[in-house]
């Protein structure tokens, strides 16, 4: 069966990112250091809740994790309208907000009479690991030198103000988290599964019940497994099926695939290479230790023995034993899960970030009708990180909540209630 959707029926039909009216309060002291920021934002969410009171809380939670932010007021509405529902659209709750603050972070260094790049500098976190106002935990850092690869990269010292009339550089900072630490099923299981099973013929099929939606997961757990096992990229095949056939998955959300399925892969593959180097171990006369796998040769360590191929390998393993069938895990550690100390991080993701500072060279006329040309370039920077979930929450310094409510009409809204969300969060308990 095949479905084919109009453009209208598309735009009826998928959730997309709900508008968001942002007002916003940003105190800066003379020396450019951020001293707090308030933030209300109203987002009409359509004729259904579903994921937006999460989407109101990242409109504020995720305003903290590129900068220091020693004070925040953060109040925000879900508001029901006649609309199609919106949903969890990339980058959800936060891409208004963070435009917003983007915006007028540089405008008020105008005002102080700082360069809009170094404002940005000033601002870095003062030290990693660094927990924020909503208890998340950031393990990693790559902005500052993100920032320096932006500055040399665009020219910013030498060409900052000195463009033609029309024409400008200008510079901003976005970031998003992956994956989800709190269990989505209390039952202690497995925030990810993954079987690996190897063949008499050497292949390998790697099987998981994450679905591949176009964004590449199948690719991503092939590569792990065989990167782990030492071994080409077409000896592993993916079967992603349902749980009569594969390990049950959590599901394809919050950017939690290749986080979460990829250390299960990791898992897997190891527990399998194990086998596999105590078996060329036994036939080599050698301590499974000292046995090194590179490019589907095993051998051993400072030995002029050329060792075994890995078909030798896999029939050696598979006596008495036959197809092999080996499972690995991942579960988000405990200390690195919420706690009580903030309603925020019970819903937040770790923090597993890439942080992209983007610059621009906008070209514009005086005509308001036509849009203004923009070259853009940006540096990508993945935080450094190791293979485990990210954050925990600890600071009971920070306090919030979210509720829902009815509210009464508001102009430009016909409301037939909303989802709210407020959250004060200063140095100390409010």
């Amino acid at each position: 069966m095949r479905l084919v959707q109009t453009r209208e029926e598309t735009f009826i039909a998928h959730r997309g990112r709900p508008w968001t009216e942002v007002k916003m309060k940003l105190g800066l002291k003379k020396d450019g250091k951020i001293a707090a920021l308030a933030l209300e934002a109203t987002q009409a969410g359509g004729a259904y809740a579903g994921y937006g009171i999460i989407t109101i809380l990242y409109s504020g939670a995720l305003m903290h994790g590129l900068y220091h932010i020693p004070a925040i007021k953060h109040d925000a509405w879900r508001v029901y309208t006649n609309l199609p529902p919106s949903g969890a659209m990339r980058g959800h709750g936060t891409v208004d907000t963070r435009a917003a603050f983007e915006a007028l972070l540089t405008e008020m260094a105008e005002e102080l009479g700082i360069d809009s790049l170094r404002i940005r500098q000033i601002n870095m976190l003062p030290e990693i690991p660094y927990v924020t106002m909503y208890a998340q935990r950031v393990m990693s850092y790559g902005v500052p030198e993100c920032l320096e690869k932006v500055k040399a990269a665009s020219g910013w010292e030498e060409r900052k103000g000195r463009l033609p009339k029309g024409r400008g550089l200008g510079i901003a900072l976005s970031h998003f988290v992956s994956g989800t630490s709190t269990p989505k099923h209390w039952t202690g299981e497995p925030h990810a599964t993954v079987n690996l099973k190897l063949d008499f013929d050497g292949g390998i099929t790697l099987l998981t019940g994450a679905a591949d939606i176009g964004q590449g997961s199948n690719t991503m757990a092939s590569q792990v497994a065989a990167e782990v096992l030492g071994v080409r990229l077409d000896r592993i095949r993916v079967i992603s099926a349902d749980s009569a056939l594969t390990p049950k998955d959590n599901g394809s959300y919050s950017s939690r695939v290749t986080f979460m399925v990829g250390n299960a892969s990791i898992s897997a593959a190891e527990e399998l290479k194990g086998i596999l180097v105590k078996a060329a171990a036994k036939k080599l006369d050698a301590r499974e230790e000292d046995i090194e796998v590179i490019d589907e040769l095993f051998m051993v360590s400072g030995s002029q023995d050329p060792g075994l191929t890995f078909q030798e390998v896999v029939k050696a393993a598979m006596v008495d034993s036959g197809t092999i069938t080996v499972k690995g895990t991942f579960t988000c550690p405990t200390e690195f899960r919420a706690t009580s100390a903030s309603a925020a991080a019970r819903s937040a993701p770790p923090w597993a970030s890439a942080m992209p500072p983007r610059w621009s060279r906008p070209r514009w006329t005086r005509s308001p009708a036509r849009s203004p040309r923009t070259r853009c370039g940006w540096r990508s920077m993945w935080a450094r990180r190791s293979t485990r979930s990210r954050w925990k929450g600890r600071r009971k310094a920070a306090c919030g909540w979210a509720w829902a409510r009815r509210c009464r009409k508001r102009s430009s809204m016909t409301r037939a209630g909303c989802c709210t969300a407020t959250s004060w969060i200063t140095g100390s308990p409010p």
